[in-house]
């Protein structure tokens, strides 16, 4: 059992004037994640946490391993939609945590499968991405796709050419 209770964070006054109106947020100093004060607060959190939790470490581990136990090794494909005369589906790939889209014609034997967005190799830029949308243009020809790349749940909308793999300058916030 542990002597000293949970971090508190610190209450640090802050005001401010949103449409006509008095905002008070004692805790707006945490939006900075970088400053000191934070970083000391998240270690803080971080070693009561491993502290409290200590005595689960063997049952942890357990756990952890019968969950990669029973992860397929190989690429995992979800079941496939068509739309326009294409066959759309998502695959996640071996050893990796995001997934791709991909299409292919619907008649058999015409030109193989296309990959149409990586979200693994979207993500290599911040470490995170949540992608909101996908949707084919009605000729096919364009993608539209949204994405998330900080996990505050602001998406931009971006369009790809398909046939180049290229994304179009636009973009728009969400």
């Amino acid at each position: 059992m542990l002597s000293a209770g949970p971090p508190k964070a610190p209450r640090i006054r802050s005001v401010r004037y949103l449409h006509g109106r008095r905002d008070v947020d004692d805790y707006a100093w945490m939006r900075d994640h970088g400053a000191p004060a934070m970083q000391a607060y998240l270690a803080a959190e971080r070693a009561y946490y491993d502290a409290s939790t200590a005595h689960l470490a063997g049952l942890t581990d357990l756990l952890y391993g019968e969950a990669v136990a029973r992860t397929p090794q190989g690429s995992d494909d979800s079941a496939a939609w068509t739309l326009r005369g294409y066959r759309y589906w998502h695959r996640t790939p071996g050893g990796a945590e995001a997934r791709q889209l991909l299409r292919a014609p619907a008649q058999p034997g015409q030109a193989g499968e296309q990959l149409l967005l990586d979200e693994n190799k979207l993500a290599a830029g911040t470490g995170y991405m949540d992608v909101g949308t996908c949707e084919p243009s009605p000729d096919d020809r364009l993608l539209a796709w949204s994405a998330d790349t900080s996990g505050a749940e602001v998406y931009q909308l971006r369009f790809r050419e398909i046939g180049t793999g290229q994304d179009l300058p636009d973009v728009v916030e969400c």
